[in-house]
């Protein structure tokens, strides 16, 4: 069993203190400079990076402990999450800062201590901190949390005696320990509605959603996490109905059929001649767009939440935004990515839609079906570190006449293959652990003699296509983005992305840091800068992401861009006026 000890929280802590985004002529790694005018120190953007490294470290655990301590894991959970935590930040920061110019949102009419006069900075890292125990509240996320109040006290003193800080921290966690805060995360019911395996609601079938064959007892993520908890800002109304997603296209349309050819061609795992599957032979865009957002709850990275925010607060940096705009703009966009994986997991389980590994399958063989065809997969990435591995069972009947069942572990025949270690991303967000899954006649099954280097390297998620969870998160926190920026400055355009001296800034992924291992070769991916001229050429490359790994249809994207477009709309609306 492989633990997450102060030693292990402590470094990776340092390993995820680099920005997203970088210049051009920067050293490989750095943030990117702040412009005239910007914050150079904020409590704001101290404890947004602490949050994104809980949500890294909430992916990391390995062994028994993965399956055990995870607080928020997967893309619904650590939205909502991030969500939270920066809500009681902005409502934190406008509760003590008058001038800020915006009003708390959750919590409104509290006075901080004996009077106002309290050492902002420590109010606000006071309430981040509390917030954060509440929500990971486990002895390894403790030590990063109070390794970072640690850090951040020295930081940033302020201008008032000890005694006087001292309660401007005790403040600020009395604050962020507001009943109305806490009510907005239940970590038991949230765990309870996500978990792929302990409920058995959804009941998969031909020709809708089913396991991927190469981890086919993977389950089912977040099955009933948009009919048991509520958005936080937009209405159970909106995610049912008003931003429900349009029919996708039938298996027999002409929209279907052209996506089917695209993602077979984008999407597929190419091998160099006489190869096997450690020697993949990447295409370009497959490499620098599809992994570059992939983020599929891998260990040291977490999901796509997190890469947003790395992306979202290096462009307020370069744009000069003041504090208290960041953190509302952190509080808007981590809040519409919350209620956008209401809106996406609702339409997901609405419409059951096959993912392409099961699509090509049972595509009839003149339309480009395809019994043998293997995306490139969600990357399974620093999965092949020390102590970390796969639990993995293989069915010894692909084709069973039986309906799908569960396959006790002790049923597998030779044919079975169990590695222990397993990690976040096995038991929650793909490969699959316990008993294997068979088809009905006329279904999928699993794959009866799998490659194991592809089973380690690459998975299907498990949970249906559309919308493209990547694509609404995407969209929702994005065009947030540009809504902010166009409040800032209304003459100027909002979609078009800063330029520092003259030259574009350019953005890194922690997928192509030329650090993280790769999923099918067992070597470090290569470093490789992404950049981008406008909001619009972000999200369009978001959503083009997961056709290249092969694990979406192109029409998920699009609606799930569309539906996250109305998600930031509202939330904008609502949350965080003036």
């Amino acid at each position: 069993m492989s633990r997450i000890n102060r030693r292990a929280a402590l470094s990776l802590g340092a390993a995820l203190a680099g920005g997203a985004i970088a210049l051009a002529k920067g050293d490989q790694g750095n943030a990117a400079q702040p412009s005239p005018g910007s914050v150079q120190n904020s409590a704001v953007l101290f404890w947004n990076e602490v949050a994104l490294k809980l949500n890294a470290l909430d992916h990391s655990f390995t062994g028994d402990n993965a399956a055990d301590l995870p607080r928020a894991p997967g893309p619904v959970a650590s939205a909502r999450a991030l969500g939270v935590i920066h809500a009681v930040i902005a409502d934190a920061l406008f509760t003590v800062d008058s001038s800020s110019g915006f009003k708390p949102h959750f919590v409104t009419g509290i006075v901080p201590g004996e009077d106002k006069d309290v050492n902002k900075d420590l109010f606000v890292g006071g309430a981040a901190a509390a917030i954060m125990f509440y929500i990971y509240d486990t002895g390894s996320h403790a030590v990063l949390i109070k390794d970072s109040e640690n850090e951040f006290i020295p930081k940033f003193p302020g201008l008032y005696d000890g005694v006087k800080n001292k309660r401007s921290w005790e403040a600020g966690r009395l604050f962020g320990n507001h009943p109305d805060f806490q009510a907005l995360f239940d970590g038991p019911e949230i765990l309870r509605t996500i978990h792929p395996t302990n409920i058995k609601d959804y009941q998969p079938a031909p020709k809708l959603h089913q396991p991927d064959p190469y981890h086919c007892g993977q389950g089912f993520y977040g099955q009933i996490y948009a009919r048991e908890i509520d958005p936080i800002i937009i209405t159970r109304e909106d995610v049912e109905k008003t931003f429900l997603p349009p029919e996708p296209p039938t298996a027999t349309s002409d929209k279907w059929k052209d996506s089917l050819k695209d993602v077979k061609k984008a999407g597929q795992l190419y091998l160099k001649p006489n190869g096997g599957t450690d020697q993949p032979e990447y295409a370009t865009d497959q490499l620098e767009v599809g992994y570059f957002w992939a983020y599929d709850g891998p260990r040291f990275l977490g999901t796509p939440p997190r890469l947003y925010n790395q992306i979202i607060r290096e462009i307020a940096i370069a744009d000069g935004m003041e504090e208290a705009w960041i953190a509302r703009l952190l509080a808007l966009c981590n809040l519409a990515m919350s209620d956008a994986g209401n809106v996406a997991w609702h339409a997901k389980y609405h419409f059951k839609v096959p993912r392409p590994v099961i699509g090509i399958r049972e595509a009839p063989q003149a339309e480009g079906g395809d019994l043998t065809w293997r995306p490139l997969g969600a990357p399974r990435t620093n999965n092949r570190l020390p102590g970390a591995g796969i639990a993995f069972i293989a069915s010894a009947t692909s084709n069973d006449a039986a309906p799908f069942v569960e396959k006790a572990a002790a049923a597998a025949t030779s044919s079975l293959v169990t590695l222990q270690n397993t990690t976040v991303q096995d038991i929650f967000l793909g490969s699959g652990l316990g008993g294997a899954r068979v088809a009905s006649a006329g279904g999928v099954g699993c794959e009866l003699n799998p490659d194991l280097n592809y089973v380690l390297g690459a998975f299907t998620p498990n949970f249906p296509a559309y919308p493209s969870g990547h694509a609404t998160f995407g969209a929702a926190a994005f065009d947030v983005l540009r809504l902010v920026r166009h409040e800032r400055k209304p003459t100027a355009d909002a979609n078009v992305l800063p330029v520092i001296d003259g030259v574009q800034i350019k953005h890194m992924s922690d997928e192509l840091n030329g650090a993280s291992i790769d999923n099918l070769r067992s070597s470090a991916r290569e470093f490789i800068w992404r950049e981008f001229a406008t909001i619009g050429d972000i999200i369009k490359a978001n959503n083009r992401s997961r056709v290249v790994l092969g694990v979406h249809w192109d029409f998920d994207s699009t609606a799930g861009a569309a539906a996250g477009k109305q998600v930031a709309d509202k939330v904008f609306k609502m949350a965080y006026k003036k």
